[in-house]
Formats: structure tokens, sequence, C-alpha cells
């Protein structure tokens, strides 16, 4: 096989060979390759038949290859080749003649492949430690003689090396039968050797083995410093020291007066004696304490800051001066801002003093809700003052009836009155809304029994008492004054219905015999001429307006009157107090939050 390792190789004329360099002869045996080989008595080219393995003709030793790819190799044990004491094997020199040129140039490309591939094992050999391959896959004509020498990339040591070998490998690309393939002859191999320098001095190369102890030994015996290992480094180091620095070490000469030294250098306040042991100190003390004394640096900015140290309130450049400024305005009124501690009790507590309403939590709420609620509204309650009199004018307001002492009573009473004749009796009047006058033929006769008819309808009529006093008070017999007033006015105009007739009020009946003859015999005089006169329907007319004009008890109404009484006595309750409204409710009122609220409240303390 064929290992492929160009680059561990590199060219001897390129390399600088060291004197003293060796080759070995040829290591190549003529016919000595082992592989798939054919052996030619004379001389042979070509030809019609042959292959596939290469031949090699015994007239020059040559080797043609034929269709068939082979290779064919050689090993070289180097410690068979190479004996003795403090050799190195360093690498090898080639020779040989090849002809690669297709059949005469009638083949074409590509060109016949042949290499020729080196390799150095190791002891196992099977570790490849040098590998070199040279190609002449290309066109040569005629033969060629190739040589050269390749140096090892190290130098190895007869003991850490084991066999060389040389591989070739190649084949006709036209694949004819014969031997057409390329042509090798004239192989020549030698190992390059020369004298391990090691074995003879270790410090020839640092490569070689045993050269780092070899090179302490010798700086050790140079200087005792070189390194730790040396024999007497200890004391030679403690010398070196002592004379760089007298400190190094307590036994060093002159120790003390340079530790003394050292120490002044370092701190002038190590000892008294130190020089500038006085300036020292006294910066020191400025150094820990710049209020020490005025003349120290910093002087007027320590006392500065120890005053901002004591209060943030000495100066507004003190650190903290705002937040200490805000501080003490809390502590003087928490209502200085909204974020001092206890704002929130302050403000309750100041709300509360300007109105007790202001919260249910407030000192005097109770009270204070209690009256506002008396304030704005009387009846809230029967202890609140003056609930008498807004009870009443509720009742008033309500109705004006309740009563006589409502505003308008009287003529609410009348008023009644006329209305309950006119629903029971809408003809009662001719100021009720349904009244409906009734249209009858006049005749002489009519108006003698119409005059009459007003006299009798005119007389008293008994009533009897009811369950209402007033009523009954009303409905009673009017006095003989009362009599005498209406006799002398004009008897026979209607009913008498206070307030609302207009007419002079009904004449009461005289007393007087004759006259109650008198008109006794005329109504019947009266009603005997009409009874003669009047038709049918004129008489059916009579009875209904008589009928309509009939109104039993209806004096008694008309002439009845309410006194009057004391009932409350009118007074002042609140004269100069002066009643808040409800804070809670104005928020409520005006549809604004409690955020938005206390944001104004707040505004007013700013």
């Amino acid at each position: 096989m064929a290992w492929v390792f160009s680059l561990f190789f590199y060219s001897f004329s390129n390399a600088q060979v060291p004197d003293g360099v060796q080759s070995t002869p040829n290591l190549i045996q003529p016919y000595g390759w082992q592989g798939c080989l054919t052996q030619y008595a004379g001389s042979i080219w070509g030809g019609t038949s042959g292959g596939p393995c290469p031949v090699q003709r015994s007239a020059d030793g040559a080797i043609l290859w034929s269709y068939g790819q082979g290779t064919l190799s050689q090993t070289i044990a180097v410690n068979q080749a190479l004996s003795g004491t403090g050799i190195q094997v360093r690498g090898y020199n080639y020779n040989w003649q090849i002809k690669n040129a297709n059949a005469g140039g009638g083949q074409a490309q590509p060109y016949d492949p042949l290499t020729i591939t080196t390799n150095l094992y190791d002891t196992t050999n099977k570790t490849v430690l040098e590998t070199k391959t040279h190609d002449y896959s290309y066109r040569i004509n005629d033969w060629t003689t190739f040589s050269g020498t390749e140096e090892f990339n190290n130098r190895y040591s007869l003991a850490s090396v084991g066999n060389f070998t040389v591989t070739m490998t190649s084949r006709d690309m036209g694949y004819w039968a014969g031997y057409y393939g390329p042509e090798i002859r004239n192989i020549n191999v030698s190992l390059r050797y020369g004298v391990d320098m090691c074995a003879a001095n270790p410090l020839s190369s640092p490569d070689c083995p045993g050269y780092a102890e070899a090179y302490r030994q010798q700086q050790c015996s140079l200087n005792a410093l070189f390194s730790p290992e040396c024999p007497g480094y200890a004391q030679a180091y403690l010398q070196q020291q002592c004379s760089i620095n007298p400190l190094y070490n307590s036994s060093c000469p002159g120790y003390a007066e340079a530790f003394f030294q050292y120490q002044c250098s370092a701190n002038p306040l190590y000892n008294a004696l130190c020089p500038g042991y006085a300036q020292a100190f006294f910066n020191e003390q400025c150094k820990a304490n710049p209020l020490y004394n005025a003349q120290c640096p910093g002087y007027a900015q320590a006392f500065y800051n120890e005053q901002c140290k004591v209060s943030a309130l000495y100066d507004k450049g003190c650190p903290g001066y705002a937040q200490a400024y805000f501080t003490e305005q809390c502590r003087l009124n928490p209502l200085y801002d909204r974020t001092c501690v206890g704002y929130d009790q302050a403000y309750f507590n100041l709300q509360c003093s300007l109105n007790t309403l202001y919260n249910a939590q407030c000192p005097g709420y109770a009270q204070a809700f209690y009256n506002e609620q008396c304030r704005i509204n009387p009846l809230y309650d029967r202890g609140c003052p003056n609930y008498e009199a807004a009870f009443l004018a509720q009742q008033c307001t309500a109705n004006t009836l309740y009563s006589p002492q409502c505003p308008g009573y009287a003529a609410a009473y009348q008023q009644k009155v006329f209305n309950d004749a006119c629903s029971s009796n809408p003809q009662s009047s001719p100021k009720c809304p349904n009244y409906k006058p009734v249209e009858v033929a006049v005749t002489p006769a009519s108006v003698a029994v119409a005059s009459a008819f007003q006299d009798v309808a005119t007389a008293p009529a008994q009533v009897s008492l009811v369950a209402d006093p007033v009523v009954n008070q009303s409905i009673s017999a009017p006095s003989e004054q009362t009599v005498r007033n209406r006799e002398s006015t004009n008897a026979g105009q209607g009913l008498l219905v206070p307030g609302f007739n207009t007419g002079p009020a009904p004449q009461q009946p005289s007393r007087s015999t004759a006259r109650e003859n008198a008109r006794r015999d005329a109504m019947q005089t009266a009603t005997r001429a009409e009874q003669q006169t009047m038709s049918n329907e004129q008489r059916q007319q009579q009875e209904t307006l008589n009928q309509i004009a009939s109104v039993p008890g209806f004096d008694a109404y008309s002439n009845a009157v309410i006194p009057d009484a004391p009932f409350y006595a009118s007074r002042e309750i609140y004269r100069g107090v002066i009643i808040r409204d409800n804070a809670r409710a104005q928020r409520a009122l005006s549809q604004r939050s409690d955020r938005l609220h206390q944001e104004m409240v707040n505004d007013q303390y700013r």
C-alpha cells in the first residue's frame, strides 16, 4: 500500500546537513521485490500478450507494468543495515531511471500513473514516523534518471526505529494486453546516518536526552543562585537579598538601623525620634479630624459639614436639606403636604373643625347632623324647633281646610259649601257650573204664584242636629237680632250662600198673624187663578220649578259661621343661628369624586 504524507519530508537541496553525515550502500535488492511480478529471461517490451501483473526482464532488471494495477515493495530492517553506538538515522538517498511514454504517445490522456512511496516505522512497525511519495504520473518520453536526498523531520536513534519500506504502484491506462505501461530500472536507496553527539555531550543540543540536567549542573557550578535545586542555593540567596536590602531578614547585618529608618520613612509617627514627627502628628490629627485645629486644611469645609450633620437645616446647600426642611414643615403643620406623616388625621381634624358634618367620625357629628336636618326641614323630627309651625304650614298647604288658622280658611270653607251644594243640586245657584236656566211662560197668575212661592221658600225650617259640632253651631236657630236684620231686607230673592250670593239676603217671614193670613189667602187665590188659566204643560213646568226650589234646611247651612279660636302662637326659634350645609351632600349633588374634592381642598393650603 502507498502512504502519501509529503509534508513530513523536505528536499535535501534546501536542508543544511551537518558535518559527519554518512550514507549506507544501496539497500535495494534488484530482484527482491515482493508482490505480483512475472520474471522474464532475456529482453522484452510490449508484446501482444501478458499481464495483468508487471514483468521484470533479466537482461537489465527493468520492470514493465501491464493493464492490471500492481504494487511491488521491499522492506529494509534499519537495525540490520546500521549498527553501532550513538548512531542516528537522518534520512535517505535515492536514484532510479523511469520511462513513461504511453506506448509511444498513441495513447490519449490521462497518463499512466506511477508512484514510489517510502515509509519509516517505529519499533512496532505499525506507526509511520516518516513518509514520502514520489509521483511520476506524467509523460516521460525516454529513460530519465531521478535522484535526490530526503532528510527526516527528526533524528532517530537506532533504538527508536524499526523497518524502512520502498513501495512502487503503477498500471497501463490503455488497458492493452502485453506490457505497455510505465518502466523503471536501476533502483538505488541508501540510508543517511550520523554520530549521536548527545551521547558524547548532552549539552550539544537541547534535543539531547539529559540536556536539562546537564545544563542545570553546568549553571549551578557557575552560580549557586541559578536554581533552588543548586547546592548552597539558600545561603547564596540570603547573602544576595541582604546585600540588596538589609531588611530582608533580621539576621542580615545592619537590620536594626535599616528597620528604624524604614519605619520613619514609611511613617514619621513611628517614633518621636523620627525626623518630621511633629509635623506628621499635626497632619495626622488634621487628617483624622479636620476640626482638630483651625489651621488644618479643609477646616472650613469640615466645620460646614459638621453643622450640616448636626442639622441639615443649617444651610440650603447641606445634603438632605430639602428632606429636612420638608420634615420640619410637616412637624410644624402636618397639613403642609399630602405626603406628611399624620396628614390624613390632621386634615380630618381640620375639616371636622370647619364643619362637624364633614364625616360621621367627627366629634359632635350626630348632634350637628340632627340640627342640620332640622334646619333643612323642621319636619325631620318632632323634637326639631318650629316643628309645630312647619307641620301646620305643611298641612295647610296640602289642605286649606285643615285648621281655621290656615290662611284662606274662611274663603275655602265657603267655596266647599258652595261646591257641595252645586254637586248635590246644580240648579241650587245660577253660579253652579252645571246650572241650566228654565224658561217659564210668564202670566199674571204665575207672577203672583212665584211671589207667594218666594215667601214660602224663605221660611225657616227645622233641621236635626248632627255629629259635627261646627255644623250644629251653624244650623242652630238664628238670634232675634239676625231675624230683625233679615226682615228689614227684601224677601223672595232666592237662597243665600255666604260669599257667593250677590242679591240682598232673604227676608225672614213676619210673625204677624195678619200678614200670614193675608199671604195664605193670596197664595190660595193665585193658585186657583193659575189652575184656571194654566194648561197641562204649564202646570207640569210649574211643578218642576217647585221641586227644584224646595231645599229643606238649606237656610241653616247658608247662615253657618265657624268662629275663630286661638291655635298655635307664631314665634321665632332660630334667632341668629347659622347652620352650614352638609359638605358630603354637596359633593354628591355636584357629582364630583372624593379624590377631586380632596385635591381642591388641598389646594387651599398651598
